[in-house]
C-alpha cells in the first residue's frame, strides 16, 4: 500500500498510535525500507530504517489480534518488530485500552517510556570538549558493542548494518568521547525536521561503567547539542525509561521536561 494513503487512512482512525511527530513522519515517508500493510479496520506502518519499528491504528481494537496474526503472515519473515504504543496528555488512557488485546496477539512488553524535549535554546548548553568528536569508521564495531552491553541489545534493537547507516547518515552523527586512547563513552543524535523547524532527536548515549560518575555523559550531551545547533536544531527531544531516575537527572540539568507523552514498547515477531 502507498505509504502516503496508508498514513493519511490511519490519521483518520479512531485509535491511533502512529509516529510522534511531523518531523518522524516526512521521515518515514522517505524511506524506501518503510512499508504499510492493512487488515479490515487496522492499519500498520513498518519502518525499518534504523531498526524495525511499527505504529498503527485501528477503527476497531478487538480485531487487533487478527490483524497482528495476519501481520505474522503477509509482512517480512523472522523480524522482531518494536511495537509503539504512545498517547499524549489528551489522550491519557488510550494504551491502557489496547495492552490487553496486544498481549493477546503475542506482544510482550519491553519497557515503558516518557517523552522530554527542551524547554531553552540548545545554545544555553551546548559544549565544545576537545576530548569528544565523531565516530572514525574503524571503531564502528567497538562503538556498536558498547551500546547493545550499555543500553541492552533488545532495547538498542538496531542491528551493525543499520548502525553503520545511521553514523554516516548526513543529518545524524555518533559522537565518542576518547581519553588517553581510549574510547569511554558515546553519543547519537538525528536531526529532522523542515529548515524552520528542526530538532535533535538523541537516539542513545552510553558511558563504561568504570568511567561512570566523571561528566562524561555531560560532556558528550554538551557536543551533541553543538552538533545539533550546527544543523540547524533549535530544541531536542528524546525518550527516557520511566524508571531511569539516573538519566531523567541528567536530562534535567539540560533543561529537558516530559510534556505528557508516554509509549509503552512491545515486541512482536514475525
Amino acid at each position: 500500500m502507498d505509504l502516503h494513503k496508508a498514513l493519511t487512512l490511519a490519521k483518520t482512525l479512531r485509535h491511533r498510535f502512529l509516529l510522534p511527530t511531523k518531523a518522524h513522519e516526512e521521515a518515514f515517508l522517505r524511506n524506501e525500507n518503510a512499508s504499510a500493510l492493512t487488515y479490515g479496520e487496522t492499519v500498520f506502518l513498518l519502518d525499518c530504517e534504523d531498526s524495525c519499528d511499527l505504529y498503527f491504528a485501528t477503527e476497531n481494537p478487538e480485531e487487533l489480534p487478527e490483524a497482528f496474526a495476519a501481520l505474522r503472515m503477509q509482512g517480512p519473515k523472522g523480524r522482531n518488530f518494536a511495537v509503539h504504543a504512545t498517547e499524549s496528555a489528551e489522550t491519557a488512557g488510550a494504551i491502557d485500552s489496547v495492552l490487553p488485546l496486544l498481549k493477546e496477539a503475542g506482544c510482550s512488553i519491553r519497557e515503558e517510556y516518557i517523552a522530554f524535549h527542551t524547554k531553552k535554546p540548545l545554545s544555553e548548553f551546548a559544549i565544545q570538549s576537545d576530548a569528544v568528536r565523531m565516530m572514525r569508521e574503524k571503531e564502528g564495531y567497538l562503538v556498536y558493542s558498547m551500546a547493545l552491553v550499555l543500553l541492552d541489545e533488545a532495547k538498542f534493537a538496531m542491528s551493525y548494518e543499520a548502525f553503520e547507516r545511521f553514523a554516516n547518515a548526513k543529518d545524524s552523527v555518533c559522537l565518542v568521547l576518547e581519553d588517553e586512547g581510549i574510547v569511554k563513552g558515546f553519543a547519537m543524535g538525528k536531526v529532522y525536521g523542515r529548515p524552520n523547524e528542526k530538532s535533535l532527536f538523541v537516539r542513545g548515549m552510553g558511558v563504561e561503567r568504570t568511567y561512570q560518575g566523571f561528566g562524561i555523559s555531560k560532556l558528550l550531551l554538551g557536543a551533541l547539542f553543538k552538533w545539533g545547533m550546527e544543523k540547524g536544531a533549535q530544541s531536542s527531544m528524546l525518550w527516557v525509561e520511566q524508571k531511569n531516575i539516573r538519566a531523567i537527572g541528567l536530562y534535567e540539568r539540560f533543561a529537558y521536561v516530559p510534556y505528557g507523552d508516554r509509549e509503552v514498547v512491545l515486541t512482536f515477531k514475525t
